[in-house]
């Protein structure tokens, strides 16, 4: 009974000008990313990590990561104190350390990686998009 309620809207909703305009711009909008030059840099990026080892990703992710806190650092130091974020500055220095160690030994870390119990026993889901024909 309710399979079938919910096939008749759906019947009416797909009938309905507000459905097919939103399909319009959907299918638009896709055919003019698979052709922006952004979507040429993104894969271009993609196709790049890909190619790097698992440590030279890890070492690139923590350095962007330290980069990131030591960016947010500076702009804390030059923030007014009333319009300062929550996160304690000891956090964020934190964080910097363990980036910096986790790109000082990001070959440790790859190697660890995979012979690790987490690994091991990590439930992941293949990707939705990146099998699709």
């Amino acid at each position: 009974m309710i399979d079938r309620d919910f096939t008749a809207l759906r019947a009416v909703a797909e009938e309905s000008a507000l459905w097919r305009a939103t399909c319009a711009i959907g299918s638009t909008l896709q055919v003019s990313w698979a052709n922006s030059r952004v979507a040429v840099a993104v894969s271009r990026a993609a196709a790049s990590i890909a190619a790097t080892s698992n440590a030279g990703r890890i070492r690139a992710g923590a350095t962007t990561i330290a980069w990131a806190a030591a960016a947010y650092g500076a702009g804390l130091a030059m923030a007014p104190p009333y319009v300062r974020p929550g996160i304690p500055v000891p956090v964020i220095l934190a964080m910097a350390a363990i980036a910096f160690i986790a790109s000082m030994s990001a070959e440790g870390l790859a190697k660890s990686w995979q012979h690790s119990w987490l690994r091991a026993n990590l439930k992941v889901r293949p990707h939705p998009y990146r099998n699709a024909p």
